[in-house]
């Protein structure tokens, strides 16, 4: 059976939720920055940084249900996908795109195999249309503005991740995508954003979710 998280050990995963769907705005910051810097700018850009303290206020009540209701239950099929460590694709993954990495802290960041390996195939996913965003904007970045470049998500889609787990994966990766467009609902309905960056964010990307 799969070690799914529970209880205390439950908590990190939903903080990263919230921190990542309820509290913080700093991609959707950096891609306003992005375009700006390609010379297409947003027609008045509310100030995200004061925004954001007025939005932790609005939805404190809201967290423990966005837990209960959307959080956990993404998270423990995320754990359930049972992905093993040992095989050898796995460490492949791992010794490409996650030796070395670090904790916000500083300590060595622990690869963990359903998790990254789910987190890398939504990056991927959502890659090539922010790849091709970002190049219409800022040509020297052509082919490489997610942080992955059009090659590297080529060989994650077709040969790195097996297809029968990129299978299973799809689900969970299809709910991510609907999380992260409430969220962005939620950042426009409370002033964090405007209408036609939520237009921009909703309609160019299929697939959003938030970069790592």
């Amino acid at each position: 059976m799969p070690k799914i998280p529970t209880g205390a050990k439950l908590k990190p995963y939903l903080d990263n939720f919230r921190r990542t769907f309820q509290d913080k705005f700093v991609d959707v910051e950096n891609l306003q920055k992005g375009i700006t810097k390609g010379q297409f700018e947003l027609p008045d850009a509310v100030n995200i940084k004061q925004a954001e303290e007025l939005y932790h206020g609005r939805t404190g009540e809201r967290l423990t249900e966005f837990d209960e209701n959307t959080a956990r239950p993404l998270i423990e099929e995320i754990s359930a996908l049972n992905i093993g460590p040992n095989l050898p694709w796995v460490k492949a993954i791992g010794d490409k795109y996650y030796k070395g990495r670090k904790n916000p802290d500083g300590s060595d960041r622990k690869f963990v195999p359903s998790r990254d390996i789910f987190d890398l195939y939504a990056i991927a996913r959502h890659g090539t249309e922010r790849n091709q965003l970002i190049a219409q904007r800022t040509p020297e970045l052509t082919g490489r503005g997610s942080g992955l470049t059009d090659a590297q998500i080529k060989s994650i889609l077709e040969k790195e991740i097996p297809e029968d787990v990129r299978a299973r994966m799809e689900p969970a990766r299809q709910r991510l995508v609907e999380m992260s467009r409430r969220a962005l609902a939620d950042r426009l309905a409370g002033g964090l954003i405007n209408r036609e960056t939520y237009d921009l964010l909703t309609t160019r990307f299929q697939d959003y979710v938030r970069l790592s």
